[in-house]
């Protein structure tokens, strides 16, 4: 009921889905992995705190994709998500 709650208050336009989510994301409490990708899967809001060291693991040694100023690696989002991974590549020019 709680999840439907928030989808309803979420649709009508009040912010109260990033508002949980990233409350959750600073929480340390065990359950919020799991509700948090409740409310990702019902609600569509993807994490609120971009920083998310912890959160994500990398699955594979090697990317996915690369251009010249990133690279694309797959992960897993709180052990469930699947996500992809964007980062930057450092370089020095001389």
């Amino acid at each position: 009921m709680e999840t439907q709650n928030t989808v309803d208050m979420q649709s009508s336009g009040e912010p109260v889905a990033e508002r949980i989510m990233e409350a959750g994301q600073m929480s340390t409490l065990s359950p919020v992995p799991t509700r948090l990708i409740n409310l990702h899967r019902a609600t569509g809001i993807p994490p609120t705190v971009k920083v998310l060291n912890g959160e994500v693991t990398k699955e594979r040694e090697l990317a996915v994709a690369g251009g010249t100023y990133s690279d694309i690696w797959l992960g897993t989002w709180l052990g469930e998500e699947k996500v992809g991974m964007p980062t930057f590549i450092l370089a020095h020019f001389y």
